[in-house]
């Protein structure tokens, strides 16, 4: 994908988020896959994961693509709504095989060092992946 991180900030916020974060949410880690198969399409597969209060993860897995109008797509959008902590690395390694996508190709964003929202949303914003 061109811009690296498009569309992320409306995936994660406002009324059409795909991940919807409760009170006492947090986003837990971002996976970005970006096969080089895929550039010519501007195709990249994401997985977004939360932290429930309860501990519990929460995912959205989904694929985004441009379209040759430059309107960004949402496609084969997969919801997850209880998992535990140590699913969600056999399900990246998964999604890895399946997309044939190498470690260059992958991104891995862990904001779990960051109490707040507003400070993992600044990390974010720090790393290039909020649009701006």
């Amino acid at each position: 994908m061109s811009h690296r991180g498009r569309g992320v900030l409306l995936d994660l916020t406002g009324p059409d988020a795909l991940l919807h974060l409760e009170e006492g949410e947090r986003l837990y880690r971002l996976y970005f896959f970006r096969p080089a198969w895929g550039r010519s399409l501007q195709f990249e597969h994401r997985v977004l994961a939360k932290q429930r209060t309860d501990g519990k993860l929460s995912i959205i897995s989904y694929t985004i693509s441009v379209s040759s109008e430059g309107k960004i797509e949402r496609s084969n959008i997969l919801r997850v709504p209880e998992i535990p902590p140590e699913t969600l690395e056999q399900i990246i390694d998964a999604i890895l095989i399946q997309t044939n996508t190498s470690p260059e190709e992958f991104e891995e964003v862990d904001l779990t060092p960051f109490d707040t929202l507003e400070e993992q949303m600044e990390r974010l914003k720090d790393y290039g992946l909020l649009d701006e």
